[in-house]
């Protein structure tokens, strides 16, 4: 006994119930208890054991000593009768020697202990006291926590259940009772499979669980289809455990079974739905697709319809421009200024739906993706002055003022020249439409260091300006601000989508920085090395003129010695175009040309030849003529030379 356990004896006093009719036997165990140590106690004794069921009955008493031999009970009977009515109390019993075999059943029966007339002293019954006190602490823990587990064993709805080596049950809990349809666990003890499920399954299930307890494995979280004592099918998840003794030999196993019906009910069922939905899907994707495919046809249809109708709009469109220019020309005689009028008037009115036509047909070939680019090198530049100068008379009408900053620079951008053109002319064009008459539009093109690698032209008016509410839709298709009726709201939208297409972007602010109204217009386009002019002219005057409007305009001039270098720099530059002046060709530059003409890579280039005036043999004007070479007068005008420049690099692009 440990010193708590002490401490407790001595300040607790053990109260003792001493069951015995013999005075000396009295006695005999009064003097023992006087003299134990690290014990007080307090004695009682009665004689017959009707008055010990009563005292033990009162739970007023920590131990008896219970003598097997009274009037009015004798024997084995004695100590189960004492004990029935508390099992709490520890019960020494003491007898004959001749009685030491009923005394052994006692303890089987539940005794803590048991000692021998004559054979019992202080040391002895102090030691059966101290250890009858604390077995039976411990019994009733262990009876204590037992009571807890089964409490809750019994409470939890999984199935658990212990198994021998016979697979018979053991133990079970509730559930398992219940879902074999028993009122209590111990109907169930000493059963077996066989006499609950059906020969093949319980077959299946002993043949599983000996082989488990055979090889020491556990079979964790299988599922398992079985009927209950009704018929019903459930779903198990079974795990079962062998179980084995502190020796390792196998005692049997433990148990668990969790019913999942309701779960694979639930599975079932989403499994279904899932299965629904994905035929719905299927079904819906069919009919979707089908729909799409209607819907391209009809797409195609309109776009075929749309097309074959501006073409049949185009070609008659241009008769008449043709025709009606041609009469303002006079070619049928004088025209009267009042039929002159009419004639303007009608020309005017063919131009803008000549313009609604080109625009529907870019929109239709943008929609379906068949845009095709002509992309060149180009001045950018000369492409907006072309523009500006295609709406000059139109803002002269409205009395304007239409500018272009003095220095344009000299960047050059990869474009479709004509589709390009006609966006500068679309935004020029509104920008000339929303201002009112006596207005301005400034048009400025610059190179920004805040956004290196881009050519901006901006495109600024004083006119009506945007409503901020439509700022950000003026770019849709068949949006339109205001109340002007001309105009097919697509203007903005063409021009937005082919700048995209070029990499560049398109800003509107309304009004401009630092104004109060107006209208800022701002593209940007990625610039690009200049294209490569390879100018060979033996006539310095030729030669010092072709060179300052080359540099001028920011093409790239490369400089080549004469004779057989000529054709091997061609070969390693690969000049955008390739000017000559008559004099050379008459120095056996022709061969140059034929061997030019002559490889794949080179034949596309574009020539000119420079002529100062004096005729040439004539074998070599045939060599000109042959290969479609164009021959350009000197003296030249620059303009001319570089429309034919930029002409031959568009014709070029787009073969």
């Amino acid at each position: 006994m440990n010193m708590d356990a002490i401490e407790s004896v001595k300040s607790n006093p053990v109260r003792v119930l001493l069951v015995e009719d013999n005075p000396e036997d009295v006695l005999l165990f009064q003097r023992m208890l006087s003299h134990l140590p690290y014990m007080s106690y307090q004695l009682e004794r009665v004689e017959r054991l009707s008055e010990a069921l009563i005292r033990v009955g009162a739970d007023e008493i920590d131990i008896v000593l219970l003598d097997l031999s009274l009037p009015d009970s004798n024997g084995l009977d004695s100590f189960v009768r004492l004990h029935a009515v508390d099992a709490r109390v520890p019960i020494i019993v003491y007898t004959g020697l001749d009685d030491e075999a009923l005394a052994i059943r006692t303890v089987q029966e539940g005794a803590q202990d048991y000692i021998v007339k004559g054979q019992v002293d202080k040391n002895l019954l102090l030691r059966a006291i101290r250890y009858a006190i604390e077995r039976q602490r411990v019994r009733a823990a262990i009876t204590t926590a037992n009571d807890l587990l089964r409490a809750l064993i019994d409470n939890i709805p999984d199935q658990v259940y212990v198994k021998d080596t016979a697979s018979r049950f053991v133990s079970v809990n509730l559930a398992t009772a219940h879902f074999f349809g028993k009122t209590s666990p111990e109907q169930l003890v000493g059963k077996c499979d066989f006499d609950l499920f059906s020969p093949e399954l319980a077959n299946q299930f002993r043949e599983e669980e000996q082989a488990l307890m055979r090889h020491d494995q556990a079979c964790v979280n299988r599922e398992v289809s079985v009927n209950d004592q009704e018929g019903n099918q459930h779903w198990i998840l079974t795990t079962k455990v062998p179980l084995r003794d502190s020796r390792g030999n196998c005692t049997g196993l433990l148990g668990i079974n969790r019913d999942i019906t309701e779960r694979k009910h639930a599975e079932e069922v989403i499994r279904q739905l899932n299965q629904d939905l994905e035929q719905r899907v299927i079904d819906r994707t069919a009919d979707l697709a089908q729909a799409v495919t209607r819907l391209e046809e009809q797409n195609q249809a309109r776009a075929d319809f749309v097309s074959n109708v501006s073409h049949e709009l185009k070609t008659p469109l241009t008769s008449m421009m043709f025709a009606i220019g041609n009469l303002l020309l006079g070619v049928a005689g004088p025209v009267p200024d009042q039929i002159a009028t009419y004639l303007k008037m009608v020309s005017e009115n063919c131009q803008r739906m000549s313009k609604t036509v080109a625009d529907v047909l870019d929109l239709s070939r943008l929609e379906s993706k068949t845009m095709r680019l002509n992309r060149v090198k180009y001045p950018f530049a000369r492409l907006v002055l072309r523009g500006i100068a295609a709406l000059k008379a139109e803002a002269q009408a409205k009395n304007m003022d239409l500018s272009l900053a003095p220095d344009p620079g000299r960047g050059f951008v990869e474009c479709d020249v004509f589709k390009m053109e006609r966006v500068v002319i679309n935004l020029v064009g509104n920008a000339i439409k929303y201002t009112p008459e006596g207005g301005r539009v400034e048009i400025v093109l610059s190179q920004r260091a805040s956004r290196p690698g881009v050519l901006i032209l901006e495109i600024i008016d004083n006119g009506v300006g945007i409503a901020p509410r439509h700022l950000n839709r003026v770019t849709e298709k068949y949006y339109r601000v205001g109340e002007h009726i001309d105009g097919a709201g697509i203007g903005l939208s063409i021009a937005k989508e082919i700048i995209d297409l070029h990499g560049g972007w398109l800003e509107i602010k309304s009004p401009p920085s630092g104004r109060m109204r107006g209208t800022q217009v701002a593209i940007g386009l990625p610039t690009v090395e200049p294209p490569i002019v390879l100018a060979l002219a033996e006539d310095p005057v030729i030669k010092e003129k072709l060179v300052q409007q080359i540099q001028e305009h920011g093409y790239r001039l490369i400089a080549c010695l004469q004779g057989e270098a000529v054709f091997e720099c061609i070969r390693r530059e690969k000049p955008d175009i390739l000017i000559f002046d008559l004099f050379m060709l008459a120095r056996d530059r022709e061969e140059v040309i034929f061997r030019m003409k002559s490889e794949d890579d080179l034949r596309g280039i574009p020539v000119f030849v420079i002529a100062d005036g004096v005729m040439s043999e004539r074998s070599k004007l045939e060599v000109l003529e042959g290969f479609g070479i164009p021959m350009i007068q000197s003296p030249w005008s620059e303009e001319d030379l570089f429309d034919r420049i930029e002409g031959a690099l568009i014709s070029r692009s787009s073969t």
